[in-house]
């Protein structure tokens, strides 16, 4: 995350300390398990499907 927030501030943007976050993109050949695997953006949540 330091370094994602260190590029960031290269280009004059800030990370929002608790809202910023690593999410774990859960697809049906990755089956690791993981505390945050969705995400909510411009109200439209991003979930693995369960197909």
């Amino acid at each position: 995350m330091a370094a994602i927030k260190q590029r960031l501030e290269k280009c004059l943007l800030i990370m929002h300390p608790d809202k910023s976050k690593i999410v774990y993109c859960k697809g049906s050949n990755r089956k690791a398990i993981y505390l945050t695997t969705q995400f909510t953006f411009l109200g439209f949540t991003f979930r693995p499907s369960e197909a």
